[in-house]
């Protein structure tokens, strides 16, 4: 596995809105099957995605403030997502540091 984390300054963004997206998926099964789509109407703006259960966080760069708004209410209505919302984001806890610790946790507890 390879894995990459990038460092972002997000004061030093101008012309863009950094935002994060929380995805609530109905199931695992449902997730597996939105996911596409999700892909789809977000790739252009991902800079960072998570998976888990029945939840998904991505880090966004948007490029207008109308997204914050139109994004969410989009994969909303994708069959399997329960909820979907857009916060703007002024300054990230150093993700880097954090996510490293977690994904490593993580890795120890796979099979193999």
């Amino acid at each position: 596995m390879i894995l990459s984390l990038a460092d972002v300054n997000y004061k030093a963004i101008s012309d863009s809105v950094p935002a994060d997206m929380t995805i609530f998926f109905a199931s695992e099964n449902a997730r597996t099957a939105a996911l596409p789509m999700v892909l789809y109407l977000s790739g252009e703006y991902l800079i960072f995605g998570a998976l888990f259960d029945i939840v998904s966080m991505c880090s966004l760069i948007l490029p207008n403030a109308v997204l914050v708004k139109e994004l969410p209410d989009k994969v909303r209505q994708i069959e399997g997502v329960n909820q979907a919302l857009i916060e703007i984001v002024v300054e990230h806890f150093q993700q880097k540091k954090a996510l490293t610790h977690l994904l490593e946790k993580q890795m120890h507890q796979l099979p193999g």
